[in-house]
């Protein structure tokens, strides 16, 4: 299968999600759903079943659609991959089954453009879209300090008011030759209907030989959300043979719950906004890890609740999702499965239903989880600041080495030796820039562990955190 094939997949968004979920068996193969009907959209964040937005779906009797095309098995999906699940949801709202589960990639092609914004962000270029990297987005066979001009990447996220926000970013070549196959979805900025030609960012694509899907009035207009598939020429842009007209959100089927994660656009008021496309109506909503006048423009959450007959979310519950800018990199010192927490360098993280689970160990275990963890095993958590107690966001296993990271905030600072998770750092003979450094700055550490609660710094990186 060629590389382009392999990364580039097609959302599903299906009219026919209500009657197909409410029981019985699919005309499709799908699963008998006795729950009620669900359409759960955001990042995967575990296996042995699939987990989004703290839901566990089972798959056993799941199509899972990659471009387009059914029959995928599970492990074509990667963590941090944005999915659509239809299905059911079973009463207890933490367990579902799966009838599908659609993927596809918001971009696929090079990269022309690199600035790194600050220390926890960047902002590339790929087909005229700007794509914001946060640091601790998921990356496959990169890092984030790794991007560079030319690299081909695939990435899936969330749409925002500029483009996209990665959740997971993977490298799939060092380099790009002009012809190759690329992929984009985009809002159409400009038509030159003569020419047949249209403009989505600051590329231009030739849509004269292209098949057109969706138009209902034969040709793409402005504003419409699109996909492209073609071929990519640095020096006239795209050369599509495909364009689709696809949905922004609306799901189609009124009654049916929407789990629903994005970043807020056109907000007007806690009655009005969007939702990476998505209408909502959070008038009613009860708010979780935030409150109501967060709302604004630019926010991550996950919205949930029935989608009414004008397809407006009409949202009963808001979940604000937190920057992850606590991470520790070291061997576990504890884990326990009764108490649902991990211990490392003396640090508790407490895992709950949301934490996203990831093996990049030499075992490669597919299912891997809570209980798969060993004392010992080298760990790699990230947490969001200013909750109590801290929660683990994501935890990958890592191939064992001794180098160990901190990353937090400075709680105290004595001649040379700080304190960051309550953990000691002697800094006198570490490299690199302490412009900044002082109670509240958070620093990145990398160094060698000299006791349990003990690093000796190598690099310090003190970082901008607004």
């Amino acid at each position: 299968m060629s590389r382009f094939l392999y990364a580039l997949t097609a959302l599903v968004l299906t009219t026919s999600l209500l009657s197909a979920c409410s029981g019985g068996a699919s005309s499709d193969g799908g699963i008998e759903g006795t729950g009620a009907p669900v359409a759960a959209r955001g990042e995967i964040s575990g296996f042995g079943s699939v987990f989004v937005n703290g839901v566990e779906y089972e798959t056993d009797s799941a199509d899972i659609v990659i471009d387009s095309i059914s029959g995928y098995s599970e492990s074509a999906l990667k963590v941090g991959m944005v999915v659509l699940i239809e299905g059911a949801l079973d009463a207890s709202e933490t367990t579902g089954d799966a009838r599908r589960i659609s993927f596809e990639q918001t971009l696929f092609g090079p990269i022309t453009e690199v600035n790194y914004v600050d220390d926890y962000n960047a902002e590339i270029t790929v087909l005229g879209q700007t794509a914001l990297i946060p640091d601790s987005a998921v990356f496959e066979n990169l890092n984030f300090s790794d991007l560079a001009i030319g690299q081909v990447v695939a990435i899936s996220g969330l749409t925002d008011a500029t483009g996209v926000v990665a959740t997971r970013i993977e490298k799939v070549a060092d380099a790009y030759s002009d012809g190759e196959q690329v992929a984009v979805n985009a809002v159409i900025q400009s038509v030159d209907t003569p020419d047949r030609t249209f403009v989505i960012g600051d590329l231009s694509v030739d849509y004269s030989m292209a098949d057109l899907q969706g138009f209902s009035s034969g040709q793409p207009e402005v504003g419409q959300y699109v996909r492209v598939n073609g071929r990519f020429f640095e020096d006239t842009g795209v050369i599509a043979a495909k364009v689709k007209l696809k949905a922004r959100g609306d799901m189609s089927a009124s009654g049916v719950r929407l789990e629903y994660e994005g970043i807020i656009t056109d907000f007007a008021s806690q009655q009005s906004f969007s939702l990476s496309g998505q209408p909502v109506n959070a008038a009613s909503a009860k708010f979780k890890k935030g409150q109501k006048q967060d709302l604004a423009d630019g926010v991550r959450i996950e919205a949930e609740g029935p989608i009414d007959a004008d397809g407006v979310l009409q949202a009963q519950t808001i979940t604000f999702k937190k920057t992850n800018d606590i991470h520790v990199e070291a061997a576990a010192d504890l884990v326990s499965e009764t108490d649902k927490q991990v211990v490392i360098l003396g640090v508790a993280f407490s895992v709950n239903e949301l934490t996203a689970f990831d093996d990049r160990s030499e075992a490669h275990q597919p299912y891997f989880g809570l209980d798969d963890i060993r004392s010992g095993d080298r760990l790699s958590v990230r947490a969001a600041s200013g909750t109590t107690p801290l929660t683990a966001t994501r935890i990958e296993r890592l191939r064992a080495d001794d180098a160990v990271t901190v990353e937090g905030p400075v709680t105290a600072i004595s001649g040379e030796v700080l304190t960051i998770l309550g953990i000691s750092v002697d800094i006198s003979d570490a490299s690199g820039s302490q412009n900044g450094l002082k109670v509240g700055a958070f620093v990145e550490i990398v160094g060698d562990l000299t006791g349990v609660q003990s690093v000796k710094a190598q690099r310090i990186k003190v970082k901008n955190n607004n």
